[in-house]
């Protein structure tokens, strides 16, 4: 099922990262909402224009629970992805300072 991908692939890693450096998370909330804010605000759209259009599609053997056209699936996907994509580009940041 695509629930136990998004766990292992995208919730697995943001655990790890607790754990790598909590500092990140902490010391940069704002950048942490802004991003999310930014992806529900342009990405769940473009989903759902996309699915309406039939340029994609997700399959009905998901969880079971759609709102606005798209499985919950997808919007955990937008979620953890951003969370994911943001905290690598923040530690990538830090280190490259550091380094330098």
């Amino acid at each position: 099922m695509y629930i136990y991908w998004l766990t292992i692939f995208l919730a697995s890693p943001i655990i790890l990262y607790v754990f790598i450096d909590r500092k990140i998370f902490t010391e940069n909330r704002k950048i942490f909402s802004k991003t999310l804010f930014g992806a529900l605000i342009f990405g769940i759209p473009c989903d759902i224009i996309g699915t309406f259009l039939g340029i994609w599609f997700f399959p009905k053997k998901l969880i079971g629970l759609w709102l606005f056209g798209l499985p919950l699936e997808e919007y955990l996907f937008v979620f953890l992805a951003t969370i994911n994509l943001t905290y690598v580009t923040l530690w990538s940041l830090k280190n490259l300072r550091t380094n330098n």
